[in-house]
């Protein structure tokens, strides 16, 4: 469905992967959801 293997799968829930960022897109994409990078202003005092 993701493109994703079941190894694959299997080793990011074990601890024992390390997917790539491509992967975890493709993941988060079946899920419904997206990864967001915002960067912070280190003047802002909010």
């Amino acid at each position: 469905m993701a493109g994703v293997s079941l190894a694959t799968v299997k080793n990011i829930e074990r601890s024992t992967g390390n997917p790539s960022f491509e992967t975890v897109a493709k993941l988060l994409e079946v899920l419904g959801m997206e990864v967001v990078f915002k960067v912070r202003n280190p003047f802002d005092q909010a």
